[in-house]
């Protein structure tokens, strides 16, 4: 039996690759519906922000609200310190389901916000936070997700 060429052995694994992989990239249905445990949003800019959220469930939306987010140093605010503040938004859906979250800014349209699809993960309880800025850059009122799949901590 000969050695196989370089260009076998490359042809094999490059062919093989994809047949390795591909049971780890069919998610096309969730195992599990998610419950949204907490749902809350941080401040970290100078400016106070209107922040607007919708939760749709199978293209349906279960609930929607806007909500004032106090600027970073705003000592009034529902949570935070100097350096940031944040609020809890109140009446979201906590039952499990397949949520997907959208939050933008008042000064965007719906489309410049950001999107968060609890499908894609495979846990059965999440808190997610919706950050404008960042506490250790100035970022400017951009938008992120952050989120936690440990719900042993809520209050």
């Amino acid at each position: 039996m000969s050695p196989q060429t370089r260009r076998q052995v490359l042809r094999w694994s490059a062919a093989s690759i994809p047949v390795a992989l591909a049971g780890c990239f069919d998610r096309s249905e969730p195992t599990k519906d998610t419950q949204l445990d907490q749902l809350l949003a941080v401040n970290y800019q100078d400016d106070p922000h209107t922040l607007f959220i919708d939760i749709s469930e199978q293209d349906e939306i279960v609930y929607e609200t806007s909500i004032e987010i106090p600027a970073a140093a705003e000592t009034t605010s529902e949570l935070g310190d100097d350096r940031w503040s944040g609020v809890y938004f109140e009446g979201h859906p906590t039952q499990a389901g397949s949520y997907v979250i959208q939050a933008w800014r008042a000064d965007q349209l719906r489309d410049e916000g950001i999107t968060l699809d609890l499908t894609d993960y495979d846990y059965e309880c999440v808190q997610v936070r919706v950050d404008i800025g960042e506490i250790r850059e100035d970022s400017g009122p951009r938008l992120s997700f952050w989120r936690t799949f440990d719900c042993s901590n809520s209050e």
